[in-house]
Order: structure tokens, then sequence, then C-alpha cells
């Protein structure tokens, strides 16, 4: 389950895009793949090393945490589960996040009213932009390739 080479999406979009000093923002990143493969009983520090070898670290990482128990609930109010909603899966997933410890992250309790979690973000983006942005981020343009 662990990638054998750079996926598409880090090859020909992240990549470039850092190459070329633009900001790049990702919904999920080989962070998840630690914790959903990890709690797979695959070898969490192996997926973190193969997927480093390729993929650059954030400047910034969010976990948005969320007791698993909780999690499950919202999960079961969209709808159909997938193989990977279930309770004691999930539970292992978090735990696996909680483990986590690398400078760049920062752990938000997504159970906050979400003007609350909203801020917190901006707030710790917009001090990472501040100290690090030389051009308009807006004018970045987003790689489709």
């Amino acid at each position: 389950m662990v990638p054998p080479g750079p996926p598409r999406g880090c090859q020909h979009n992240i990549q470039p895009a850092l190459a070329r000093g633009q900001i790049v923002v990702l919904d999920r990143y080989y962070f998840s793949t630690i914790a959903y493969q990890g709690a797979l009983q695959l070898d969490p520090e192996e997926i973190r090393v193969r997927n480093e070898a390729f993929a650059p670290p954030p400047d910034l990482l969010f976990l948005l945490e969320l007791p698993a128990e909780q999690g499950f609930q919202r999960v079961r109010q969209r709808g159909a589960l997938s193989h990977f909603e279930r309770l004691d899966y999930l539970e292992r997933v978090a735990a696996i996040f909680a483990a986590m410890r690398f400078p760049y992250l920062t752990r938000i309790d997504a159970s906050a009213a979400l003007t609350t979690v909203q801020e917190r973000i901006w707030q710790d983006v917009a001090s990472l932009l501040a100290g690090t942005v030389k051009s308009d981020p807006i004018a970045a343009q987003e790689d489709t390739a």
C-alpha cells in the first residue's frame, strides 16, 4: 500500500509550484497515508520515510482533532459508510495522528465552534505568510496538470 514512487500529483503539481515560489494548499497529504495505512498494521515510520523521499515536508500542518466517536457520528449522519469508517479503525487512526510529532504540526480542537476553528487556522496561516510570502499569493495560479 505504500506508494512505490512519487505520485503524479507531487511530481507534476506540488514540486513545480513550489519551485516557482507559489503557495500550495492541500486538504490531505502523506500524514493521512501514515495514519490510515498505519491503522492497517503497516509501519507508520516506514510510510513517512518513503513519502518524504519524494514529498517535501510542509511549512505548516493542521491536524483537526475530534474524538473518534464524534467523528464516527458525523460520518454516519452523512450517509453510507465506507470500509474505512468503522469506529475501531477510526480509533486506531486517531491514535497514530495523536502520536505524530513534527515542528510544523498545529493541533486544533475540531469540536470547537466552526468560527473558532477557522480563526485559529487563519491566525497561523497569516503568521506564516507574513514571514515568508515574497509575492502576491492571490496571483498564484492553481496547477491542474
